[in-house]
């Protein structure tokens, strides 16, 4: 086949069989003499001292049925590579002709680049991969060329030893993305193992392939959200580092957690950390940015997947951890949350009661800054395992000023420190992930029930005929739990002459209604949460639908009912306002006896200790029948410390009978 190349290699025996000089030095002296004009460089070499391999003998045998025709050590017949640059494309059939080989002896190079350089190079056999087959090393006495060719058989050795050592770099990068993507490596590892120059060099592929980890293997673990809340300058960011810190101990802080970025920057910086911290954020501004379903995503207990933009790519978020900080106190930003907002597009949203309850289960843990003092408290509902999920209570206290420590320590005193501020919390963090965790759960195919599945029209209303079965029994039950006001309301007087069974069906929860409070067998049961509702709205329905009730008798009974219920909500509220009023002078108070007692610390006088036990006389009856609140604040129970301690007074019962008798 006829080809067109400017680098040719012309490889021949010098003698034929028959001892006939036929590819001989002056053979070649003569060529290259005649065709100075248009080869531009040319070099050959003699191999008369080169001996057949192991593997040359095999491949004699495998085309001799077997039988080997050359042996392992034996010289091979003298020959000579000739190597050839033109000026111009010469064919390879004109080159055999002007020889007079056959055309199988010229041969084209089989390197992409530098193909000159190349065959240059093979003449000596000095290639790492020649000198490894053990090849003889011809010297360059026995080089004849028309350059400098040892100046290119160094410079082409060099560029192949680079490119060996990045083809060998680019193998092991690719051994290592194919371990980051199963999890087994982390990016820090990389680090740590080759050093961040090779990081570099592979970066972005390094990041893809932790991203696919992310998208495609990672197991989500459980979420947990905590809320600071103070006013600004109390130290709130150190406190939330600081819990970051405890609650991931193994890892160096940017490992640890990230600090979110600013609304439309988020996310721009994290980097697949445990921890999350929001600093000074505005519920208003959370939903305008997320909307209230994106933030429940971010809050939720089990998170999914999500991928959140961030420039020119997107992110997953995986953290564990949640940990808000800002100044609205923790009931104003949980109901700001759940609250009635505007979203980008101008579309109103109104408050939800259902939001409300998922935004305060969704934060278990509320730590809240004095100037001395930290208060922690836990979500009732999500400790205690009760729907009490708008309500909080104190699990901890300490008495620490944050602006002090961050003034005042660092590193490894900082770290101590923070182990006793926040050791509760690390233990309510643990206590929460305990009750999110797959412990105890069967995991065992062969541990699980058998699901009953009807399939086909039969079997489905088989199913069905015994669930109203259960549902009668159901009924029966309700019927007999209310007998007594349903006689009564049997005997008013009415047009139909129901009997108080009619009456007990026509207001008992429908089928649906009770499939939907999952199947409770007795009534009042609260299999879900949604029972009483759907009791409440069967009622109502009825209430609107009994035509054998006069119109003057159900509009009464609607009124009355109408009336109580205002008259409940009103208590209730009169009782929770009363109750934040309270609370809310009880920590005016507690500020101001903080400031006090410092000043009884400082001076010693009988004077400030006077003021320290108005203030206390004073949030005592303030409080009422609540003052138990006061006697386990820490503040107080220091306070009863110092004045037993100096002499003040001689027991805590004389202390707390000259607070209630003598506070003014």
């Amino acid at each position: 086949m006829a080809l067109k190349r400017q680098v040719w290699e012309v490889q021949s025996h010098t003698h034929d069989t028959n001892g006939k000089p036929i590819f001989t030095p002056d053979i070649i002296e003569q060529y290259l003499k005649d065709h100075a004009d248009s080869i531009m460089r040319w070099a050959w070499c003699l191999h008369d001292k080169d001996r057949y391999t192991k593997e040359d003998e095999i491949k004699s045998a495998e085309r001799n049925n077997g039988v080997p025709t050359v042996f392992e050590g034996q010289l091979k017949p003298p020959h000579i590579h000739l190597d050839l640059e033109f000026t111009n494309e010469v064919y390879n059939t004109a080159l055999a002709k002007e020889f007079g080989l056959p055309v199988g002896q010229i041969i084209k190079p089989t390197v992409k680049y530098n193909k000159m350089d190349a065959l240059v190079t093979y003449l000596t056999h000095e290639a790492p991969e020649e000198q490894e087959k053990k090849k003889y090393l011809y010297p360059d006495s026995e080089i004849h060329a028309n350059f400098n060719f040892r100046e290119v058989i160094n410079g082409y050795l060099k560029k192949k030893a680079k490119s060996a050592i990045k083809k060998r770099k680019k193998a092991s990068a690719d051994a290592i993305i194919e371990k980051i993507v199963v999890g087994e490596m982390s990016i820090e590892d990389v680090k740590r193992e080759y050093g961040f120059a090779y990081y570099l060099d592979y970066e972005q592929r390094f990041l893809k392939a932790r991203r696919e980890y992310m998208l495609r293997y990672y197991q989500m673990l459980p979420r947990i959200n905590y809320y600071i809340d103070g006013p600004s300058g109390r130290g709130k960011t150190t406190l939330a580092e600081m819990l970051a810190r405890v609650l991931v101990p193994d890892l160096e802080d940017y490992e640890a957690y990230c600090e979110v970025g600013e609304p439309g920057v988020r996310f721009q910086n994290y980097d697949y950390q445990p921890v999350l911290i929001w600093e000074d954020v505005r519920a208003g501004q959370l939903i305008s940015e997320f909307g209230r379903e994106g933030v429940l995503n971010l809050l939720e207990t089990h998170p999914r997947k999500r991928n959140y933009n961030i420039k020119y790519d997107g992110v997953v978020l995986t953290n564990q951890v949640n940990i808000f900080t800002g100044i609205e106190s923790y009931d104003k930003f949980l109901d700001g949350l759940a609250g009635e907002y505007q979203d980008k597009n101008g579309r109103q949203y109104k408050s939800e009661t259902y939001a409300k309850e998922q935004v305060y289960r969704r934060v278990p843990v509320i730590i809240h800054l004095y100037p001395q003092d930290i208060m922690m408290m836990a979500n009732k509902g999500v400790f205690e395992g009760t729907d009490e999920y708008l309500q909080y209570e104190i699990f901890a206290n300490a008495r620490a000023n944050m602006l002090s420590v961050n003034k005042h320590y660092t590193l490894s005193a900082r770290d101590a420190i923070a182990k006793q501020i926040v050791g509760p919390v690390k233990d309510k963090h643990d206590e929460f992930m305990l009750l999110q965790s797959s412990d105890g759960k069967v995991s065992d195919p062969d541990e699980i029930p058998v699901i009953e599945v009807a399939v086909g029209i039969d079997a489905c209303k088989e199913m069905e005929s015994r669930a109203r079965e259960e549902y009668e029994q159901f009924v029966q039950a309700y019927l007999k739990k209310n007998n007594a006001a349903l006689q009564k309301q049997a005997a008013t007087p009415n047009p139909k002459n129901r009997t108080a069974e009619e009456i007990g069906r026509g207001t008992v929860i429908s089928f649906d209604e009770w499939l939907a409070a999952g199947r409770p067998s007795v009534p009042g049961e609260k299999y879900v949460d949604t029972y009483a509702d759907a009791a409440s709205l069967s009622w109502e329905r009825q209430v609107e639908k009994d035509i054998s009730t006069t119109e003057d008798v159900r509009q009464d009974r609607d009124e009355e009912w109408l009336e109580e219920q205002e008259r409940s909500k009103e208590e209730a509220a009169e009782t929770f306002f009363e109750s934040m009023e309270k609370l809310a002078e009880h920590r005016h108070f507690m500020i101001e006896l903080s400031t006090l007692f410092n000043n009884l610390q400082n001076t010693r006088d009988l004077a400030s200790y006077y003021k320290c036990v108005a203030c206390l006389h004073q949030d005592y009856i303030a409080q009422g029948e609540h003052n138990t609140v006061i006697s386990n604040e820490p503040l107080v129970k220091s306070l009863i410390d110092y004045v037993l301690s100096n002499g003040l007074e001689q027991s805590e019962q004389n202390f707390w009978a000259f607070v209630c008798q003598n506070g003014d």
